[in-house]
């Protein structure tokens, strides 16, 4: 069993990883902190979500990503700056940078992603081959200009195809990163078949360093990456069925106009069947779930 060695202490694979906002959105995300201790070995954050000054104390291992996926919204774009990169919003006149987000997760993070610039299905060729380019030089400078010795460090793999992303997971190859993360497949999402060759791929690069996926988060699809040897996967997809009212393990099953209550006890039931994990506040809660749906969700999934 593969195992990461963090500040909070020892983070074991393989590992469903939740997302979490650390209680800044309020509602459900604030109610469901303090299970996280109990229903997960770490959580995902996004490094501006560290700095809100309504964040809480995560009790489990804060694995830090940069935020990148900005990337994707209207307007960003990547630019290049010296020997490594930033996404830029031209028209609120700022940048996202790689500087700043090294800050907030060597303050913050018990583990860390490197700034990466994503990938996304269709994009044209020439600025695909430009953003991998950007997302090696960002991971390779991070790994230099990084000061805490106690910081696993992970370096971010973008591709368009399998071979690119196996060329972008060599790059890596005899540096000094905890593992690799491979980003860009949810836009891919639809092809669990190619998604598992890119994998595969990555995996045959990491030299037996763990492998973290981010935000794939069907419980089919999770399920066939731990399968294929993943080793970590990241997704708010446990909390965004349960707003639907929907089972991780039987994402037929739907309770209708599920209330405040209701879409707590699911996040909880999805969480726990994700990661292994039990809630402590679950077991006596599913039972109004069972009620709910007329038939008990079955566990595993």
């Amino acid at each position: 069993m593969k195992t990461l060695v963090t500040r909070k202490g020892i983070l074991r694979f393989p590992a469903f990883v939740p997302v979490s906002r650390l209680g800044t959105r309020g509602g459900l995300d604030a109610r469901l902190q303090k299970a996280l201790d109990s229903a997960a070995r770490a959580v995902i954050v996004n490094h501006a979500t560290c700095l809100h000054p309504k964040a809480v104390i995560s009790p489990v291992p804060a694995m830090v990503t940069s935020g990148s996926s900005v990337l994707l919204s209207y307007g960003a774009m990547a630019s290049r700056r010296g020997e490594i990169g930033e996404i830029h919003f031209p028209s609120r006149k700022k940048s996202l940078t790689p500087e700043a987000v090294l800050e907030a997760q060597e303050d913050h993070a018990e583990v860390a992603f490197t700034f990466d610039f994503p990938i996304p299905f269709g994009l044209d060729p020439i600025e695909a081959f430009r953003r991998q380019d950007l997302t090696i030089s960002c991971a390779l400078w991070a790994a230099k200009a990084m000061k805490r010795q106690d910081l696993p460090l992970y370096a971010c793999v973008q591709g368009w195809d399998r071979q690119s992303y196996r060329q972008c997971a060599n790059a890596y190859r005899g540096r000094d990163f905890a593992g690799l993360a491979i980003g860009g497949l949810s836009t891919r999402a639809d092809n669990v078949s190619n998604i598992l060759a890119i994998v595969d791929a990555v995996l045959e690069e990491a030299d037996g360093k763990p492998v973290h996926v981010f935000n794939l988060g069907d419980p089919g699809t999770v399920a066939a990456l731990f399968n294929e040897g993943v080793d970590s996967i990241s997704s708010n997809a446990w909390m965004a069925l349960a707003n639907e009212g929907r089972f991780w393990n039987n994402t037929l099953s739907r309770i209708e106009k599920p209330s405040s209550r209701d879409k707590e006890l699911l996040a909880l039931w999805n969480l726990s069947c994700a990661t292994g994990e039990k809630p402590g506040r679950l077991a006596a809660g599913i039972v109004r779930l069972e009620k709910a749906i007329g038939t008990p969700p079955s566990e595993g999934g």
